[in-house]
């Protein structure tokens, strides 16, 4: 796995206290899109690592959680979508892209 990779994604730290749900949610899901590219990483170099299992699972959950927490009081596939992106466009795109011409 690219070590680039890992330090391009944000830490599964928890958020700010004064971040807004969205934002949350936001930096949730571009969590788990990195978790889920270093399992991919993890699987093209010979198998997925307990640590990157363990880090993906467990972002799943918290999603489950937010997602059950927003029921009914916002569109949680829209705000995942839209602030998802936010926080992945934000990260550096050099990482990324070592990482496409690997």
């Amino acid at each position: 796995m690219d070590p680039n990779l890992a330090t391009a994604c944000p830490s599964p730290c928890s958020p700010k206290p004064s971040s807004s749900i969205e934002q949350i949610i936001g930096e949730t899901i571009a969590m788990a899109a990195c978790a889920v590219a270093r399992g991919v990483g993890d699987l093209q170099d010979g198998g997925l690592a307990l640590k990157t299992k363990l880090v993906g699972a467990d972002l799943i959950a918290q999603l489950y959680a937010l997602r059950q927490e927003c029921a009914g009081a916002i569109d949680f596939e829209v705000v995942a979508r839209i602030y998802g992106k936010q926080v992945l466009r934000a990260l550096p795109r050099a990482a990324a892209s070592r990482r496409a011409h690997r």
